[in-house]
């Protein structure tokens, strides 16, 4: 820049018209600056230099327009007032002599507005020009709604995004006017496509925004739903029900937020996920059900159970059971119809849960809800069990057999201890712990025992200790209450047997159990070898600390599962629902009304446990397949928690209709010499259908013999018998033979069958049942089932037979159907 051509600046611009334009808004006012500004005139927004100026053009609302004309002392050779959105009615206060008002609509100056409002005002003749679209309300009834002030504001934004292009354009233009030889006056047009660029962009983003924003807010809440619904499942297993009900509470609020936006959607998006919210729903009163369920539970325990350091519930038992009856018809109708909608959801998932890593998570929830479902079940189950067990007519006394496991025998384990407890107004109001070696000792008479407790255990007589010979516990049961009532003269009205492997389950669940009596802990992981000194070490004829020390480990149990908020309400459930299910809880009633329920909840451990082949069409030929393995410790220890089993099972059926079958047993004793163990002396019996061929009986790759009499009562181990009497349906295998510790032994049977009636069939079914024997906690179990090359099943087959690898925790029950 030189001299010289600054100095010629200086009086150029003292002799410009002085343009002042007081706005509410700057950005609005970009083009009418940029146009006199091009037009030779120097232009102020909002102030200038003197009071006097060539031109004042005021921009705004009404209110801008009265407080500037108010206020502001200005002498003009003429005014433009620019009023946005103004009836003509509402004018006169601004009307004078060399005043002209230009009405228009807040919405950015176009070109073609701007030079119409400009024509106006330096050759209109008349003082007011009306450019608005729509008439606006008068100023009496706008200034009853303020909702337009929102929309100028939004509208000045639109604005604020090209103020610094056109301010840039305009000092470049100055520049150029300065230093270039020549003005020109060419109308630049760029700043104002780029204002209309930037609007568009604008209402692109809002647009999109809007129509982001509900699914976005209607996600985020639903997923806000999802995480209170699994915080109220933590608390509901902590037994926390006011953490539930808060949690439950939060998480229908979430999903109803959720769903009223979501109802914004068409029709076409909201029908694939219609089903989410149904199950959503389902869930949270679900949640809510169970827990006011634990609650009436956790009244009806500290009512019906005695303990000596909680205080008992006022409320009747009967009041809490009829609570849970009605909560629970209300939970098992949310749970099936969750059941059917996730299935439904599976078969036909929506967006995102279509992907595969959503798979695995929707039949994870099924499988709880079926696992929940089968829960309340057996919740419903022993409601309907309660009133012959509650002694509301006449006290109910039953007789509980402590079945030692780790010294196994056919129904659990070995008969060490009694419990008589009798229920009176629905509440226990006796229970004592008896040694079943007093009890015994007061039997008058003598019983012939079965002959392997004679040959075995060198018994001549029989006693209630032994009673639980028959692997059916409903005729054990019934034994056992012929010897009690035989020797105290009492009768028992019920039996339920317990082994200790529910003990071992109870401690896992309440931890270590403090004993007063004893000053000693118990734990899980101790019971056994604590059971072992308390009640095998130094016992006389006639010594108490057997009774003693179970009395006192029941009382802690009891104290602790009532006491400890801790302890979850449905783990405690789920534990008991486990052991029905896997005989560590066998129950027995000479009311016929209720043993029948017994049975039919297969809660009885009868052989078997269930009617096979009971749901086949007549026209598909059906074939039941039953096994049953039971075993029976009779070397007097208490060997058995190191005892191991593995089963193997390959089945071939064949065109002609004849099943043969290879059934193995492997036993192992892994005992090395801890108290109470050592050899592991065992009578097993395999029972099997009784129309069974025998072709092969062995141990250890060699034929087994027949028991073999030397002298008198002496025999010799292994040998084997063969019982086609004894049960009406079965025929029964039995082995007796010695493990010694870190040994192993393997019973292999082998028979065969006649599926008679598939000749002409076109369908046949098969189904395989293995009975658990109570007292084992699990047995690793492989059926492989082969077929003819011409059949056909829905199971995944390979190379014609069909292989399943199992755990025996429960009875193992099979289905399957073939197309020939």
């Amino acid at each position: 820049m030189n001299t010289k051509t600054n100095l010629s600046y200086e009086p150029e611009t003292i002799s410009l018209p002085i343009v002042r334009i007081d706005t509410l808004d700057e950005n609005y006012c970009l083009p009418l600056r940029e146009f006199f500004v091009q037009n030779g005139c120097q232009v102020f927004t909002n102030s200038s230099p003197s009071p006097r100026v060539s031109y004042q053009i005021i921009v705004g609302d009404w209110n801008f327009v009265k407080r500037i004309t108010s206020t502001v002392k200005i002498e003009s050779q003429k005014t433009l007032l620019l009023l946005w959105e103004t009836h003509p009615d509402d004018v006169s206060l601004f009307e004078t002599t060399h005043t002209k008002i230009a009405l228009i609509d807040v919405k950015p100056l176009t070109p073609e507005l701007l030079s119409s409002v400009l024509s106006y005002f330096f050759v209109g003749s008349s003082s007011l020009k009306n450019f608005q679209k729509e008439t606006p309300t008068k100023r009496m009834l706008l200034e009853k709604n303020d909702s337009k002030k929102e929309k100028y504001q939004k509208l000045r934004e639109e604005l604020h995004d090209v103020k610094h292009i056109q301010d840039s354009t305009r000092i470049a233009h100055t520049i150029t006017s300065i230093f270039s030889p020549q003005k020109t006056t060419t109308k630049k047009t760029g700043p104002y496509k780029n204002v209309i660029v930037n609007k568009h962009i604008s209402l692109f983003f809002m647009l999109f925004f809007l129509i982001t924003l509900p699914i976005l807010y209607s996600g985020l809440a639903f997923v806000g739903s999802i995480g209170y619904l699994y915080k109220g499942a933590f608390c509901l297993r902590a037994m926390k029900n006011d953490c539930v009900t808060n949690a439950s509470s939060s998480s229908r609020m979430w999903l109803n937020q959720s769903h009223q936006v979501f109802q914004l959607f068409p029709p076409s998006i909201k029908k694939p996920y219609e089903p989410i919210y149904v199950l959503m729903d389902k869930c949270i009163a679900i949640e809510e059900t169970i827990s006011q369920i634990s609650d009436s539970a956790h009244m009806f325990a500290l009512s019906f159970f005695p303990s000596t350091t909680l205080a008992q519930s006022d409320v009747a038992t009967v009041v809490e059971v009829e609570k849970m009856k009605t909560k629970l018809f209300s939970l098992q109708t949310d749970l099936d119809l969750a059941h059917i909608t996730l299935s439904n959801i599976i078969q036909s998932p929506p967006f995102p849960l279509s992907y595969d890593i959503f798979h695995p998570l929707l039949l994870r929830g099924v499988f709880y809800i079926t696992k929940l479902r089968d829960s309340m079940n057996t919740a419903n189950k022993l409601l309907m069990m309660y009133p012959y067990v509650s002694g509301y007519k006449e006290p109910m006394t039953a007789l509980m057999l402590l079945q030692n496991s780790a010294e196994l025998r056919p129904t659990g384990g070995f008969i060490g201890s009694l419990m008589n407890i009798t229920v009176t107004d629905g509440k226990i109001s006796q229970s004592a712990i008896e040694d079943v070696y007093t009890v015994d000792g007061q039997l008058r008479g003598h019983i012939d025992p079965p002959i392997p407790i004679v040959d075995l255990l060198h018994q001549e007589h029989w006693y209630l200790r032994d009673s639980n010979w028959d692997p059916d516990f409903e005729e054990s049961a019934k034994r056992a209450l012929w010897f009690y009532e035989k020797e105290t003269g009492k009768t028992p009205q019920g039996v339920i047997g317990i082994t200790t492997s529910l003990i071992v389950q109870l401690l896992e669940l309440t931890g270590p159990i403090k004993l007063v009596d004893f000053n000693d802990q118990i734990t899980a992981s101790n019971f056994y070898a604590k059971a072992i000194f308390y009640t095998q070490e130094n016992f006389f004829p006639g010594s108490t600390q057997k009774k003693d020390f179970l009395g006192s480990l029941f009382t802690a149990l009891t104290n602790s599962l009532m006491g400890n908020k801790n302890i979850s309400g449905i783990r405690l459930f789920e534990l008991f629902q486990s052991g029905l299910q896997k005989r560590d809880i066998q129950l027995y009633f000479t009311n016929a009304d209720a043993q029948q329920l017994v049975t039919q909840f297969t809660w009885g451990g009868v052989l078997p446990s269930r009617t096979l082949c009971k749901d086949a069409p007549t026209s598909v030929p059906c074939l039941t397949h039953y096994v049953h393995i039971n075993e029976a410790n009779m070397g007097i220890n208490k060997v058995n928690y190191f005892i191991k089993r593995q089963d193997r099972r390959d089945i071939t059926i064949e065109e002609s209709g004849k099943v043969t079958e290879v059934l193995t047993r492997t036993i192992m004793n892994t005992s090395a010499g801890e108290p109470g163990t050592g050899v592991y002396r065992t009578y097993v019996r395999i029972f099997v259908p009784k129309d069974s061929h025998i072709t092969s009986f062995m141990l250890d790759g060699t034929p087994l013999v027949t028991k073999n009499i030397q002298k008198g009562k002496q025999f010799t181990l292994p040998y084997g018998e063969l019982d086609t009497t004894s049960y009406p349906h079965y025929s029964v295998l039995a082995v007796a033979m010695d493990v010694p510790p870190g040994s192993e032994h393997t019973i292999r049977v082998t028979y065969d069958r006649k599926f008679f009636g598939i000749d002409d069939a076109r369908n046949v079914t098969i189904e395989l049942y293995e009975q658990k024997q109570s007292g084992i906690d699990t047995v690793p179990t492989l059926i492989r089932l082969r077929f003819p090359q011409t059949w056909t099943t829905s199971e995944l087959a390979n190379n014609g037979y069909l292989e399943y690898n199992s755990l025996l925790l429960q009875d193992l029950y099979l289905k399957v159907f073939f197309k020939k």
